[in-house]
């Protein structure tokens, strides 16, 4: 799943400038930026890869999934910065130092003077630091992510076996 990702994150950084939301609050989108055939190349190169090499048998699977499908779901979700916001709890504020807070909201973007009128556990804190592929604290937006690469585990699993058989 990870090289998956990877794949899909190589194209949303082409512009990493056109990020977040746009003047009008709508979210940006950089679809325009993703090759489909490049990602199908990349995700069947990742497939029989990971599959050839656990298998320690070369072998030219079939991915057991519908693999444009999941490119087309990958670039719509990859490629539209709906899942923006990141948010830090007071209960999490609560188990931090100050300075842990204070380095925290830092790495995020904060600026000082941002800081400067925070107080650690007054309330819940909203980061925009997406894009992220699903809501705070809700599913992933891709669940067919999830299901690609569970079936690549099984295909492996099930090539690896076949091939101790022989």
């Amino acid at each position: 799943m990870s090289l998956f990702l990877l794949a899909g994150r190589y194209f949303r950084n082409l512009a990493p400038q056109r990020r977040g939301r746009g003047p009008d609050g709508r979210p940006v989108d950089v679809r325009d930026l993703f090759s489909f055939e490049g990602m199908r190349r990349v995700l069947n190169a990742v497939i029989r890869s990971y599959v050839s090499g656990f298998s320690a048998k070369g072998v030219e699977p079939s991915p057991p999934f519908d693999t444009d499908r999941l490119v087309r779901r990958m670039i719509d979700e990859m490629g539209v910065d709906r899942h923006m916001e990141e948010v830090l709890r007071r209960l999490d504020q609560d188990r931090m130092s100050d300075e842990e807070f204070r380095r925290f909201l830092l790495e995020r973007g904060l600026t000082e003077a941002q800081l400067a009128g925070m107080e650690k556990g007054a309330k819940d804190i909203t980061i925009l630091t997406g894009p992220h592929l699903g809501g705070f604290n809700q599913r992933i937006s891709i669940p067919e992510l999830l299901e690609a690469a569970g079936s690549v585990v099984a295909l492996s699993i099930a090539t690896r076996w076949e091939a101790l058989l022989n």
